[in-house]
């Protein structure tokens, strides 16, 4: 029998057909928007997101909707990655079918600090069926949800991956994803819900500065004698089928969005005009006319029987696109609970992946001079004092000496080193500008940093000031390489101080342990 293969990507549409009189079945294979990765911070990258659920049901029978209904396919778009930085924005909800799109990440903490946001939750791919005056989704034919997002990281863990289950929300529409909860002081937001038959719940904010919980998927419609696979982690479902196309419906990871979705279609229409040939009957399956010395396609030809149309044959089925019904602004209200301050410990972190582990949070650190020994003792809560090996008066290097001052962490340290290496400064890079980037930076900060180390007033407002220009200098960094919103207060140290830092470093003559990196050289700059 003649058939009619038609294959949907992520457009942004709602894609709207007449059912061709004489459809007989009706064959789909559909993948959800997978869930956007959350943000990073100290404890490494954002969460991953869940991978889109994967669909599949042949020969649907479609007899009672022949010439009768219209169908309606909506393609489901990944969730956008949550970022990293002070109350900053989840991700961006994946877009579906109005009412079937996935939720937005949580933000980041508001009160301080610098963690990541949740990912956004994927939308959900959906096949309909419906007539004049009828909701769109009248008859749910096949839905395929969309993945839940990661929840952002924070000091001591990384945020919980997506997870590919599905707990319904409770909201009223029942088939859009939740929002991720945010975070009230400094800590990782939580992952968006995924879009489906059963809209996805929000993940939860961290328990203080701990990882934010993933969004759990939404939940598929399988046609009678279909199956669904709703994927591993971020790998999706049906990755062998010879429709699958590379990329689709996979889980955002380190950074990334999740995959937007896909839908195939296969329209079995027999044809009802046969000719004979060399005494074998042949069934009409094309017709051409000529125009201008061009040959044209007719796609339907069609003759009515006892006042029902009948097809002579189809060749093709031509969809149109609707924007004002597709998409939503945001998720549904979420059920996570925002996340609070407090101390996180292994039981109130979400579940790690892999070799992530708890990370405990840094015991504050208190400086007093021994008068009968004379010497530095710091007190660490709440374990009391013991010799300082590492406070005022030892001599390091700027970064280890900025690590004990306010706990820069070794994420963000690799994302400064990275930036250098990628981007350097203003856009120019290479060792001779790095060269004096570290120098001049050495300058300025090596004596604000012995500064911070001591115990008086000062010293105090010296350690805030660092730890605030730290935190945002490092979230602009992360956003500008990738390519995400930026950090205000951090392009403005930047605008101070890099060309500070650049030009002291300039007239410095010694250089350092940079000239040893495999690193271009611009000789123009000497």
């Amino acid at each position: 029998m003649p058939t009619i293969t038609k294959t949907f990507t992520y457009t942004g549409q709602f894609q709207l057909a007449d059912v061709p009189p004489g459809t007989t079945l009706l064959t789909v294979h559909l993948w959800g928007g997978g869930g956007g990765a959350g943000g990073p911070d100290t404890a490494g990258d954002g969460a991953d997101g869940a991978a889109g659920h994967y669909v599949t049901a042949t020969d649907i029978d479609m007899t009672s909707y022949a010439g009768v209904k219209t169908i309606g396919v909506a393609v489901g778009g990944g969730g956008e990655s949550g970022g990293m930085g002070q109350d900053t924005d989840g991700g961006r909800n994946g877009q579906s079918l109005t009412n079937y799109s996935g939720g937005n990440g949580g933000s980041s903490g508001r009160a301080s600090g610098s963690s990541g946001s949740g990912g956004g939750g994927g939308g959900a791919t959906t096949v309909t069926l419906f007539e004049a005056g009828q909701a769109v989704d009248n008859i749910q034919l096949a839905i395929a949800g969309g993945g839940g997002g990661g929840g952002g990281t924070g000091e001591s863990s990384r945020g919980g991956a997506g997870l590919n289950s599905n707990s319904a929300t409770g909201n009223t529409p029942g088939t859009l994803g939740e929002n991720g909860a945010g975070h009230a002081g400094d800590g990782g937001g939580g992952g968006a819900g995924g879009g489906g038959a059963d809209g996805g719940q929000g993940g939860s904010g961290a328990t203080g500065d701990a990882g934010g919980f993933g969004g759990y998927s939404g939940s598929n419609i399988v046609p009678a004698g279909g199956s669904n696979d709703d994927g591993s982690g971020e790998t999706p479902g049906g990755t062998g089928s010879a429709y699958y196309t590379s990329g689709v419906a996979e889980g955002g990871v380190r950074g990334r969005a999740g995959g937007n979705g896909k839908a195939v279609l296969i329209f079995t229409i027999p044809s009802e005009t046969k000719f004979k040939v060399d005494g074998e009957w042949k069934g009409l399956n094309d017709i051409k006319y000529k125009v201008s010395g061009l040959w044209k396609t007719i796609t339907h030809g069609y003759y009515k029987v006892s006042g029902a149309w009948k097809a002579i044959y189809t060749g093709d089925i031509t969809f149109t696109g609707n924007s004002s019904l597709f998409g939503n602004a945001e998720g549904g209200t979420t059920s996570g609970v925002e996340g609070t301050g407090g101390l996180p410990t292994v039981a109130t972190i979400p579940p790690q992946e892999g070799n992530d582990r708890f990370i405990p949070p840094p015991r504050k650190k208190y400086y007093y001079k021994d008068v009968q020994t004379d010497t530095v003792v710091v007190s660490y809560e709440p374990y009391g004092p013991q010799i300082d090996n590492t406070g005022p008066g030892k001599k390091g290097v700027v970064c280890t000496m900025m690590n004990d001052t306010y706990g820069f962490g070794g994420f963000r340290n690799r994302i400064w080193h990275k930036f250098w290496e990628e981007k350097g400064s203003n856009g120019r890079k290479g060792s001779t500008q790095n060269y004096r980037m570290e120098k001049g930076y050495h300058t300025v900060f090596i004596p604000l940093v012995k500064i911070a180390k001591k115990t008086d007033a000062f010293a105090l407002m010296v350690r805030k000031i660092l730890t605030h220009m730290g935190r945002h200098v490092t979230a602009d960094f992360y956003g500008e390489m990738r390519g995400k919103k930026r950090d205000t207060l951090g392009r403005i140290y930047r605008f101070v101080f890099e060309p500070i830092c650049w030009w002291l470093g300039r007239f410095k003559k010694e250089r350092t342990h940079l000239h040893s990196l495999p690193q271009s050289i611009n000789k123009h700059k000497e």
